[in-house]
């Protein structure tokens, strides 16, 4: 199954999350809310997530909610049954594969603790959003760096 960066994040955090809603996805990855849409509605395709049903959510069920019980103002999504089995088979092996693949040389060592990156990286990490063009990690970076840090103990 083929997926993009922006889904590889989205799975993993509302693996930790719960149940997450496009918006707040976007404000903690610091992404654009129309990327996050669509790889929403890709996963959504590849029955890896669902809509969650249900009019409040608590905070056993949504992990990055300060409050006990939330109503629903958003439209919320959860992993589904394959996306639960799907997440699991994503170790650091797979992890380290898919962004060899995806970008090349070191790229998850980089994501993960900053390590130097090869030049000739630069271009493939810009357009997958992991550094700026001046060589900076983004927030992005950052928030995908935390998630796999996680996922992966």
């Amino acid at each position: 199954m083929s997926l993009g960066i922006i889904e590889v994040y989205i799975l993993l955090h509302i693996k930790y999350a719960g149940v997450e809603y496009p918006n707040m996805i976007s404000k903690i990855s610091g992404l654009p809310l129309n990327e996050i849409n669509f790889s929403i509605s890709n996963l959504l395709e590849k029955g890896l997530i669902e809509r969650d049903e249900g009019s409040s959510i608590k905070r056993k069920e949504a992990r990055f909610k300060k409050a006990k019980e939330v109503h629903k103002h958003h439209s919320y999504y959860r992993l589904s049954r394959n996306g639960k089995i799907f997440v699991r088979k994503m170790n650091g092996a797979w992890l380290k594969k898919y962004f060899k693949n995806l970008i090349g040389g070191n790229a998850l060592d980089f994501i993960l603790s900053n390590e130097k990156f090869e030049d000739q990286l630069i271009e493939k990490m810009v357009e997958n959003k992991i550094i700026t063009k001046n060589k900076r990690r983004t927030k992005f970076c950052n928030s995908l760096a935390y998630f796999i840090s996680k996922h992966i103990g």
